[in-house]
């Protein structure tokens, strides 16, 4: 009888943790009550879900990296010169998922929610694609275009999208922003990888083709770094793939590498000419951060930082206004000293993760051109994958 309940309760939560998922990927933050939505529900799962009992060098990195945003918050409240408060909402956001970390259970989300998440996304490319304006009209009322930049490069999108030059336009479908949108859909591959693993290859197979499709069509160069990267540890550590399949899986790859690359150097597809990414978009952050070094900061800020990303001004007007990258930020708004704790805490994760959740840590290659922490929506959601991948039974 006590395992019969057991076996519900732990369906229940599986669901739960399906649930959230879906939730912390889809819900639109068009008023202040939804975007409370998120604390809700860390604060749900911390005190309803079985909690693991983190070694003391992660527990002490975690207190550590909540000690910097307090303080440099509290110093930049008393000294700076704020254009909003968000940046306090923005810290007192990582800092409550930071104190209740790992705040989601390790159970495996129903694959029924990997599909509903992917093909929700997929469908919405479509929908630009296709120029269904009802649809498109929902979309942009539910999850509006932030930015200058963002809604003239969305409305060039839409207006000018065919069939023909499809691999010419960058489809982010409902998030508008592309490489956001590859960014959930590549930490949707990281999980699925870890929950099913030692699922039949075929089965992990057809998620990775519609994930391979998605991301080639948000034209995301880092999206399709990071999904080539997960395909292939998952290829290379798997234990259901035989050895001739395997080796077969190998050749194919071999044989597929020369087009691609011909198609990548004639920048027909966005998604793979990623030497065009490191040419362009890659070094504009490079220069916003080291525009950052070189302006007069004192010892104190190069150590704890702003606490206000949105403070940052460049000193040449050729040089962007946002670092849009995860270690820019974190040197801007948290210091050196934040960056260091933060990738140690990681690190430290890693190391009591077990080897099948290892694979999710490729995630923070996103680390180096786009944000984790610094993104409302992919805050929560990379905190709970974390939060779930390091709480996986140990006895596996």
């Amino acid at each position: 009888m006590e395992q019969d309940t057991l076996a519900v309760n732990t369906g229940e939560r599986r669901h739960i943790l399906g649930i959230c998922l879906l939730i912390a990927l889809f819900l639109p933050h068009i008023a202040t009550p939804l975007l409370l939505v998120n604390p809700i529900m860390c604060l749900y799962l911390f005190f309803t879900e079985k909690r693991v009992q983190l070694p003391r060098s992660v527990q002490l990195l975690r207190i550590l990296f909540c000690g910097i945003i307090v303080i440099t918050t509290a110093f930049s409240i008393n000294n700076g010169t704020h254009d909003s408060n968000k940046y306090i909402l923005m810290g007192f956001n990582i800092l409550l998922l930071m104190i209740c970390f790992p705040f989601a259970g390790g159970r495996a989300i129903p694959k029924a929610y990997y599909y509903i998440a992917l093909i929700f996304i997929i469908l919405s490319q479509i929908v630009y694609l296709i120029g269904f304006e009802p649809l498109q009209l929902l979309y942009e009322y539910l999850y509006p275009a932030t930015g200058e930049n963002e809604t003239r490069m969305f409305n060039y999108m839409k207006e000018n999208i065919t069939f023909g030059g499809i691999f010419n336009f960058r489809l982010a479908g409902l998030f508008h922003n592309p490489n956001q949108a590859s960014r959930y859909i590549t930490s949707l591959v990281a999980l699925f990888l870890v929950d099913y693993s030692k699922e039949r290859f075929v089965s992990v197979l057809r998620f990775l083709i519609f994930a391979f499709i998605s991301v080639l069509l948000t034209g995301s160069r880092t999206g399709f770094v990071v999904l080539f990267v997960l395909a292939g540890y998952y290829l290379y550590k798997s234990e259901t793939i035989s050895k001739q399949v395997r080796a077969g899986m190998y050749i194919l790859l071999l044989f597929l590498f020369l087009p691609v690359a011909m198609i990548a150097a004639s920048e027909t597809i966005r998604g793979l000419n990623v030497a065009g990414g490191m040419s362009d978009s890659f070094v504009f952050k490079i220069q916003v951060f080291a525009d950052y070094l070189g302006q007069p900061n004192s010892f104190l800020h190069l150590l704890i930082g702003y606490a206000d990303p949105s403070t940052f001004r460049p000193s040449d007007i050729s040089i962007i206004e946002i670092f849009d990258s995860e270690y820019g930020n974190m040197v801007y708004t948290y210091g050196f000293l934040g960056l260091i704790i933060n990738i140690a805490f990681y690190l430290s994760c890693w190391r009591y993760t077990i080897r099948r959740g290892r694979i999710f840590y490729f995630m923070l290659l996103w680390y180096i051109t786009s944000t984790l922490l610094f993104s409302y929506r992919m805050c929560f959601i990379f905190m709970f994958m974390l939060s779930h991948i390091v709480s996986l039974d140990r006895k596996e």
